[in-house]
């Protein structure tokens, strides 16, 4: 190992124990924030730059360290343009930030661990997740991919010779172009190339063409893109034990996303529990997934779904954070969720319906939950 690679190894190990210890003791707010709160999916406008330093994913027990200690960003990065705007991509999503977070935050035990893991993340827009899976996670080697279109592409390749050094971009993360549902052999060869990189730098290479974690953040919004979504998944996915880890406001639509909970299954994926150490649920709403779950024994799409998919609390936008029109908009420093969760139902809340603005409402929910092989 290189001075370099050590150095930035001691780095990221300590970034690790720095977000770590400033989340233990969870606590559940006694009440949900105000009716005034401002909650939006995303930040920042398109070629807009962004800067991004792991948070605590939500408050803490003491008053004292909930606020991030990381005080430097770690990554700066540009939102690509709209020039593909039926993607959008031209945002930076919460649910981006938020995968980050949980990754740069992993205990050791945790699913959303990646260290000497392989990670793929599909539809990445900026690439944070995946950038962080490799500079703070130390997994074994990224490939971060979006639709390939050229100008997103560029803005992709960019962000990631910004923040990784030559030999980091030829052995351990690529950027690339990748349509779901296409053919993989692009993909191969990319991790061809890496392997070679890997032999040269004496290291055991990654020769394997399917990949430990698939980083999904905000990518469930249209389903008419779902069963080639699934394709690539089912073909990347390493087996047995290979893991999708999904982020996905409520801003999606519940419907779409028990859908394609649905379709991932007929796919031969199930629901895994990817919420050690996440908030639990309070014993008012423990009944409520008791009974949802009951309501679903035929289900095996949906059984475990109350208990597998975390809904959870966006933390409300800050007014006074930043500047809408500035260069560069800073993500912040304090957790992104409030650490309230409620169960996850099917059917959709009143409060959620289009008909009494529930756009609004489901605004300020999120889910994380997670894929794995059926029966592993």
């Amino acid at each position: 190992m290189s001075a370099t690679d050590s150095t930035t190894q001691i780095v990221a190990t300590a970034l690790v124990s720095e977000i770590a210890s400033a989340q233990v003791e969870l606590l559940r707010p006694a009440t949900s924030q105000p009716p005034s709160a401002r909650f939006h999916p995303s930040v920042g406008l398109p070629e807009q730059s962004v800067s991004y330093r792991p948070c605590p994913p939500w408050p803490s027990g003491s008053k004292t360290d909930s606020a991030v200690t990381v005080t430097t960003p770690l990554l700066t990065v540009t939102i690509p343009p709209a020039s593909v705007p039926l993607i959008f991509a031209h945002r930076q999503w919460r649910a981006g930030l938020i995968l980050a977070d949980l990754i740069a935050a992993a205990s050791h035990s945790s699913p959303f661990n990646v260290q000497g893991r392989s990670v793929l993340e599909l539809g990445c827009g900026t690439a944070i997740p995946g950038m962080v899976a490799a500079k703070v996670g130390q997994s074994s080697r990224s490939l971060v991919t979006d639709y390939a279109s050229p100008p997103l592409i560029g803005t992709l390749t960019s962000n990631v010779r910004s923040n990784f050094t030559p030999e980091h971009i030829k052995a351990l993360i690529r950027p690339a172009g990748f349509t779901w549902g296409s053919s993989t052999e692009d993909l191969e060869d990319i991790v061809d190339a890496l392997a070679r990189e890997q032999r040269r730098a004496g290291e055991t290479p990654q020769t394997s063409y399917r990949w430990d974690c698939i980083l999904l953040a905000d990518c469930l919004w249209d389903p008419l893109s779902h069963a080639d979504l699934l394709a690539s998944i089912t073909k990347l996915l390493e087996k047995p034990d290979g893991r999708v880890l999904v982020v996905s406001g409520l801003h999606t639509g519940r419907e779409k996303l028990v859908n394609f909970i649905r379709r991932a299954r007929r796919s031969g994926l199930a629901l895994v529990n990817v919420g050690a150490g996440f908030p639990s649920l309070d014993a008012e709403q423990q009944v409520v997934a008791q009974a949802e779950q009951a309501s679903m024994t035929l289900d095996d799409a949906l059984y475990y779904a109350p208990q597998f998919v975390y809904e959870l609390e966006l933390a409300s936008d800050d007014d006074d954070e930043q500047d809408p029109t500035a260069a560069c908009i800073d993500t912040g420093s304090q957790p992104r969720l409030t650490g309230r969760r409620r169960t996850f139902v099917i059917e959709e809340r009143e409060e959620e319906s289009k008909e009494l603005g529930g756009v609004h409402v489901r605004n300020r929910w999120i889910t994380v939950w997670g894929l794995g092989w059926a029966g592993n």
